[in-house]
């Protein structure tokens, strides 16, 4: 079989399902041997991501508690509960730098791990595409390092130069998350297998290499296809060069998905419901057949539901004009469609007016204002949060909060939205890493 052991390690080859870590010696090598197949040397393994932790407690009398289990002695585990009670301990049976069994996660509106939407964590998580000028990077860095919060950074390598690499650099030293989002940004619905396979590995490459070429970053997880442009063939390379998730898909677009009921990440042991949807919806970059890849995950980008007049004086964006009145402004969501001209404009009018969660799609596409591009945000995260609490997952691009006007007043209307998140106490802004080691083993709020 093959293992989802980190490709960065190579993998060794094993029967069923024995531990890799003892049959691989923990670097991709079978014992006795000091290369790999290929002839190259083992990579060292990668960072320890943070874990949730097990929380202090107590016996106060009464039946005894196994602190290894939190039950009572005196109870029994239900068969059809425990996974729940796997997911209420907060002690990982999964090491999260491996993945030598791929787990089968299908699309579900519930939390996983038969978690109660009170007990499951919020997390929000930005992804930073391209990442092209040394100033942006520099500006989301500070900003999150000041909240005391993270982010994942999908790198173009086609922008390592001497200007950037110190600050992509310094987001790796800072404990920030490197993805994969291709060597040249050059890709399209219409590119090849090989040309994913170069594209992919060439990035991977850059960046594992050592500083000051490269990063020197060797875990890399994740990727994202450039212009969210994807194709069956992508999906196979991915497969085939080990990733564990991949975030390129839109998700909610159905006018059924209302912002309260997101499916929470899945795997693609089947097509799942969001490019189902777009296929049947003739969505055309979405026309082609779907090769199941069993174990890789699809955190889908979490679409944006412009909001309507009504909630105007609460998230601070102006509402349409009495009429005979000046300023002469239609409804928010009129001016948004204004901006989409022909099918684009049918297809924001059809979904539930709703954009993909981009930055680009909002700030240069939509033309909103940064007060109205807070007012989105802190919108659709409130449905989230009154609803069944799935990730909050938003792709930014770094070199749109330059030094320059208008960068500035982006760049706050984004710290303004970490520091609204941060209010709620069930609400965690980690990586795309950490989601995803979420949905492969779900721990309650409390272990977080």
């Amino acid at each position: 079989m093959r293992s989802y052991l980190l490709r960065q390690l190579r993998f060794c080859s094993v029967v069923g399902l024995s531990v890799m870590v003892s049959a691989c010696g923990g670097n991709g090598l079978v014992d006795g041997e000091t290369t790999l197949a290929d002839g190259s040397a083992p990579l060292p393994p990668p960072p320890t991501n943070t874990s949730p932790t097990v929380p202090a407690s107590g016996n106060q009398g009464g039946p005894t508690t196994n602190p290894q289990d939190g039950l009572d002695d005196q109870e029994t585990i239900n068969p059809d509960e425990e996974e729940t009670n796997a997911a209420y301990n907060c002690v990982r049976s999964i090491d999260v730098n491996y993945y030598d069994e791929p787990v089968n996660i299908p699309a579900s509106q519930s939390p996983p791990g038969g978690l109660a939407v009170e007990d499951t964590p919020l997390f929000v998580a930005f992804g930073f595409d391209d990442n092209i000028a040394a100033d942006g990077m520099k500006n989301i860095t500070d900003t999150f390092q000041a909240q005391g919060v993270t982010a994942t950074f999908f790198h173009s390598t086609t922008y390592l130069n001497t200007q950037t690499q110190p600050e992509w650099m310094r987001a790796v030293s800072a404990g920030y998350e490197v993805a994969n989002h291709t060597d040249t940004h050059n890709t399209s619905t219409s590119t090849t297998s090989a040309s994913w396979s170069n594209e992919i590995s060439t990035c991977y490459q850059k960046l594992s290499a050592a500083s000051p070429s490269g990063l020197g970053a060797t875990a890399i997880f994740g990727f994202r296809a450039p212009f969210l442009a994807y194709n069956n063939e992508l999906y196979g390379v991915l497969a085939q060069q080990m990733y564990w998730y991949d975030s390129s898909i839109e998700g909610g677009y159905d006018p059924a998905i209302d912002g309260t009921n997101h499916y929470y990440p899945y795997t693609l042991d089947s097509a799942g419901p969001d490019l189902t949807y777009l296929r049947g919806a003739g969505f055309t970059k979405t026309d082609f057949d779907f090769t199941a890849r069993p174990g890789l995950m699809e955190l889908a980008i979490t679409s944006l539901i412009i909001p309507p007049d009504d909630v105007a004086n609460e998230y601070g964006f102006e509402p349409a004009s009495a009429p005979n009145t000046w300023p002469n402004l239609k409804s928010f969501r009129e001016r948004v469609k204004d901006k989409f001209p022909g099918q684009k404009g049918t297809d924001y009018e059809r979904t539930g007016y709703k954009v993909p969660g981009l930055d680009w799609n909002l700030l240069f596409d939509a033309q909103v204002t940064p007060s109205e591009f807070l007012a989105v945000l802190k919108y659709n995260f409130d449905l989230h949060r009154q609803g069944n609490r799935a990730p909050f997952l938003f792709g930014g691009h770094s070199n749109y909060y330059p030094n320059a006007a208008p960068g500035p007043d982006r760049l706050q209307a984004l710290n303004d939205f970490i520091t609204y998140v941060k209010q709620f106490p069930e609400v965690r802004v980690v990586s795309y890493k950490e989601v995803f080691d979420f949905m492969r083993e779900p721990k309650a709020l409390s272990c977080y």
